[in-house]
């Protein structure tokens, strides 16, 4: 008997937890699973690109009585759909656990944290204690009411483990990729090389991404390979302290920050490898791109998945965290070996592990169990 499945996400537009939803919605075998789909947001890239037997509720947020927990909303749309099964990420993993508090009889939820909670939970409570330290409280009482938690990475589900007994209700289970689209998207535009060699980061300019690091670490980088440059791609509120960075170090002409980029992969086909300085990752999208396109990674080796994609001799490299000594070492490092790594045992590695159909197998294998017990 097919079962349904309710989504529920604030948008489906360009980040990785919307990608992987859209990954999960498009192929979740339509035999087995009905897909529903709750968003808060009426525009995202993939919204449009929806598979058209996929029902989606929109929460009007332009109404000024809406809430960034829109909980009697999404109760509505559960007492309508009635689905089997729920599965939220973000700020609606909230959301949906208190609406389905209110129903006598709840479908089963399953939450999937985008996030190292440790990690995450500490940086935003240091921005504004009162506020995040309720929302940190919160996010470990989803854990207990949840009926089933998916993890990312071994890494976050340690992490999570922390403030919950997760032993017998959770599963890593890793980011799917869909690789020849990505391959296809990559071929879409002729990206000129900046730099010899070319490196290349993205992420929002936000301190979980390391750029301020990076950044203090190319002075050594350049003394010894003056036509090195690093292009940053992303946007965000660290911004003015990154140009300031560059100007007090001396790095123009050596780092480019051109902004978001709707399509970053014909800048990863043009690099000559991807440089991640995180602090803490969830399941970093961006490495798991680069790799399904060939290119090895320099990475710190941060909470979260990232350890689990870079795989020193095959994929990449790893290097300690908040560490710029290490980053300039690492990235010099990169620059005299990734011209002997083989793109192609990369990306054969991408579809063993990352490939979408191996993803959706996993998540119907697990699916299966949760509603026959």
């Amino acid at each position: 008997m097919q079962k349904k499945v309710l989504f529920a996400i604030p948008s489906i537009d360009q980040r990785g937890p919307d990608r992987v939803f859209f990954e999960l919605i498009s192929n979740f075998d339509r035999s087995k699973y009905k897909c529903v789909l709750a968003v808060q947001e009426a525009s995202g890239y993939y919204l449009k690109h929806l598979p058209e037997d996929v029902k989606c509720h929109v929460i009007d947020s332009s109404n000024p009585k809406q809430t960034k927990y829109p909980i009697a909303e999404l109760r509505s749309i559960i007492r309508e759909e009635k689905p089997d099964v729920i599965v939220s990420t973000l700020r609606m993993i909230v959301t949906a656990t208190f609406a389905r508090m209110l129903m006598p009889k709840a479908p089963v939820h399953i939450i999937r944290p985008a996030n190292h909670l440790t990690l995450d939970g500490l940086s935003l409570i240091r921005q504004s204690p009162l506020k995040h330290t309720a929302s940190f409280l919160v996010n470990i009482l989803t854990l207990w009411l949840s009926n089933f938690v998916i993890c990312q990475s071994k890494s976050l589900q340690e992490d999570l483990s922390k403030y919950a007994p997760l032993k017998h209700k959770s599963a890593v289970i890793n980011n799917p990729i869909d690789i020849e689209s990505v391959r296809e998207k990559a071929q879409a535009e002729k990206i000129p090389r900046w730099g010899d060699p070319s490196i290349l980061a993205i992420g929002r300019l936000f301190p979980q991404k390391g750029f301020d690091l990076l950044l203090r670490s190319l002075p050594k980088v350049i003394e010894q390979y003056p036509h090195a440059h690093v292009t940053v791609l992303g946007e965000g509120p660290q911004r003015p302290e990154l140009e300031s960075l560059i100007t007090k170090n001396n790095l123009e002409g050596h780092v480019s920050l051109p902004g978001f980029c709707a399509n970053p992969y014909p800048h990863i086909l043009a690099c000559d490898f991807l440089v991640s300085t995180s602090r803490y990752e969830g399941f970093p999208n961006v490495i798991l791109e680069a790799t399904s396109l060939g290119k090895p990674v320099l990475a710190t080796n941060c909470p979260g998945g990232t350890s689990e994609i870079v795989i020193p001799n095959l994929s990449g490299w790893l290097i300690q965290t908040e560490n710029v000594l290490a980053i300039s070492e690492g990235i010099k490092m990169a620059i005299s070996e990734f011209g002997i790594i083989n793109s192609q045992e990369i990306i054969n590695f991408c579809y063993e592990y990352f490939d979408t159909q191996k993803i959706i197998n996993k998540y119907d294998y697990f699916l299966e169990e949760l509603l026959v017990n």
